[in-house]
């Protein structure tokens, strides 16, 4: 399952042209057991496999699932902003790709009304 996971967000979100069918096969994965931390964990690892220029599609994933599963988009935003300041604390130039990755995500969700600019702002 893990691996099914994997090859949804890394292989199929960034190439598949029907956004609704990639969002009913992620709807449909098990969400009591570990598959949501698998999915949030590959949601936002963007060191590797994030297309700058795509990133815009996971925001769209999470802005479908926000209808559905909103504890889980929020726990992914509120990671994320989690990971944005502790980058920002360790203040190392080799992060800088994946700050750029990670700030570009945000401007994302903001474009999708799933961050407030409050919320930006106070972090």
């Amino acid at each position: 399952l893990e691996l099914f996971v994997e090859h949804l967000v890394f292989d199929r979100l960034y190439k598949e042209e029907d956004e609704d069918l990639f969002l009913k096969l992620v709807r449909k994965l098990p969400w009591e057991g570990p598959a949501s931390g698998w999915l949030k964990k590959c949601l936002l690892d963007l060191n590797h496999h994030a297309n700058y220029e795509n990133l815009s599609c996971v925001a769209s994933l999470l802005s479908g699932l926000a209808k559905y599963r909103d504890a889980f988009v929020i726990d992914v935003i509120d990671s994320l902003l989690e990971n944005i300041q502790v980058t920002l604390e360790r203040n190392d130039f080799r992060e800088m790709p994946l700050r750029v990755r990670q700030v570009k995500l945000v401007g994302e969700l903001y474009n999708y009304r799933l961050v407030d600019s409050v919320l930006i702002f106070d972090s």
